[in-house]
C-alpha cells in the first residue's frame, strides 16, 4: 500500500534513532510501494521554499551542537550521567546521549570523546543519506 508521508514520518526516518518515530518511520518509508508527499511538506522538512533549511537542517544543528556540548563538558570533567541527568527539554537530544550511552559501554578501553566525536561524524554522513534516499523516492502528490 502506498503511503501518504507527513513531514514526522519524513524526520522520523531521517532521525530513525533518535527520533521516538524513528521505527515505525522506517518501516513505512521502505515499504516497496511508492510514497507520496505534498510540496508543503518537502518545503517543511528540506527548506525547498526558504533559505533556513528546514526541520530537518533545523534538527540536525541541534544534535551536533549538543554533541560538541557533550565534548566539551566530558573534557572539563563532567561523567556522561552527570550530563544525562543535567538535560532539560529535548527528548531527540536525550535518546542520541543514551545511544551514545550504549556504544560507550562497548568500548570501554576508548575514551568517551573519541567515540561521541566518531558517533557525531556517523551521525552527519547517515542524516545526508537518509536526506538524499527520501527525495529520490518520494513523489510529490
Amino acid at each position: 500500500m502506498s503511503y501518504f508521508l507527513d513531514s514526522n514520518v519524513i524526520i522520523g526516518y531521517i532521525f530513525h534513532t533518535t527520533d521516538h518515530w524513528g521505527r515505525a518511520a522506517v518501516l513505512a518509508f521502505e515499504d516497496p510501494e511508492p510514497n507520496h508527499s505534498g510540496f508543503a511538506v518537502q518545503c517543511e522538512c528540506f527548506g525547498l521554499c526558504d533559505t533556513n533549511g528546514g526541520k530537518v537542517r533545523t534538527i540536525q544543528k541541534d544534535v551536533v551542537r549538543a554533541l560538541r556540548r557533550l565534548i566539551y563538558r566530558l573534557r572539563r570533567g563532567q561523567t556522561l550521567d552527570q550530563i544525562i541527568a543535567g538535560l532539560d527539554g529535548d527528548d531527540r537530544i536525550r535518546e542520541t546521549l543514551e545511544e551514545i550511552r550504549v556504544v560507550v559501554m562497548g568500548n570501554p578501553n576508548r575514551k568517551i570523546d573519541t567515540v561521541i566525536l566518531e558517533s557525531q561524524r556517523a551521525f552527519e554522513r547517515e542524516v545526508i543519506q537518509r536526506q538524499e534516499a527520501c527525495k529520490e523516492q518520494l513523489f510529490v502528490a
